[in-house]
């Protein structure tokens, strides 16, 4: 594959942290883990439909204490 082919579409990668408080569990306050929660779940889901609305493919890795 020539260079020229290869940079022909354009790359994206987002980096987000969405693990509800990730790093700082051992001094948050219920009130915390609640705000985040409904903070990022929107900004999730706003990401997905911009995705599904250009076609982006997009790779997920998520954290097993969330599942």
């Amino acid at each position: 594959m020539s260079r020229t082919l290869a940079l022909s579409r354009g790359a994206l990668c987002v980096s987000i942290d969405v693990e509800l408080l990730w790093g700082v569990w051992d001094h948050v306050s219920e009130r915390d883990v609640l705000l985040c929660k409904a903070r990022e779940r929107p900004v999730v889901h706003e990401l997905l439909a911009s995705f599904r609305e250009y076609d982006v493919p997009a790779t997920w890795a998520i954290v097993g204490r969330l599942v």
